[in-house]
């Protein structure tokens, strides 16, 4: 049997495309905001492990000592990576972006 590729890996973690646009766009953010926007599951601890072990997030500290997480330069063209297939598909990344805003607005998760 082969080793799985490291794409499928990530991609088939429910979640994850949605965490590494949300970085992309919205910029760092802490692990309760991304709790809030994207999910509360329980498994979104390890979810944000597996980014961070592979590169593409890491733990930033804001100048105000708030503890966030950030984009990688790997991760950053990742994210644009995604962003660009999404719009070949005919999606709309702005309007996810609007999504976004309005569920940080409102307090409320979004659905992937």
């Amino acid at each position: 049997m082969t080793e799985n590729l490291v794409t499928n890996t990530l991609l088939s973690e429910k979640n994850v495309v949605s965490i590494l646009v949300c970085l992309y766009i919205l910029g760092p953010k802490t692990r309760t905001e991304l709790y809030k926007m994207i999910s509360t599951n329980p498994r979104m601890p390890k979810k944000l492990s597996l980014l961070q072990e592979h590169g593409l997030i890491k733990p930033f500290e804001m100048m105000s000592g708030r503890k966030t997480l950030a984009l990688t330069e790997l991760g950053t063209k990742y994210a644009v990576t995604l962003c660009n297939l999404e719009k070949m598909l005919g999606g709309n990344v702005e309007q996810y972006k609007w999504n976004l805003l309005r569920e940080i607005i409102d307090g409320h998760t979004i659905k992937a």
